[in-house]
């Protein structure tokens, strides 16, 4: 449970670092939606800085190495073919709709992305708070090859997923 703490908390330094900027920054840049940009690279920077000293106890050394033909690195393209294919097939989508969008009268485009917006806030409050709760356990039973436990946790979820789901 500790191993995630840092790559959980993480998170927060961005949305501190955006919200920061922009208060601080906006009025003093010629544009002010700078300050927004200076607080996503400020916060990914804090992310990656603020996770360091757990990496380094968790005996994790940094290397910049890439090898294509290592079989791990096969293994895990492999895996993340068809959430990539998904996304891609997500964001074409988008892009058609917001074309075809363009032709319609004005405000047609914010219309689609807030619809959109209000499309994924349900998924975004529960199905991202559920996978947060259920990974620490699911992983840690991984990690001692324990497939029987780690199933149950996941059970729960989809069962409450599809039940939310299923609801006019």
């Amino acid at each position: 449970m500790e191993t995630l703490f840092a790559p959980a908390l993480a998170p927060v330094l961005l949305n501190l670092s955006i919200i920061l900027c922009v208060l601080v920054f906006y009025r003093s840049l010629a544009e002010p939606i700078l300050a927004l940009a200076l607080g996503v690279l400020l916060g990914g920077l804090a992310q990656i800085v603020f996770q360091l000293p757990f990496l380094r106890r968790k005996g994790f050394v940094f290397g910049f190495r890439f090898e294509p033909s290592h079989p791990g690195v096969r293994r895990i393209a492999a895996l993340m073919a068809p959430s990539v294919l998904g996304l891609a097939v997500t964001q074409l989508n988008v892009l058609v709709s917001t074309f075809l969008a363009s032709y319609l009268p004005e405000g047609s485009v914010s219309y689609l992305y807030y619809a959109d917006r209000l499309l994924e806030f349900p998924m975004g409050i529960f199905a991202i708070a559920v996978a947060t709760a259920v990974l620490p356990v699911m992983s840690e039973q991984a990690a001692r090859k324990d497939w029987g436990i780690c199933r149950k946790p996941f059970r729960s979820p989809c069962a409450w997923y599809f039940l939310l789901r299923s609801r006019p």
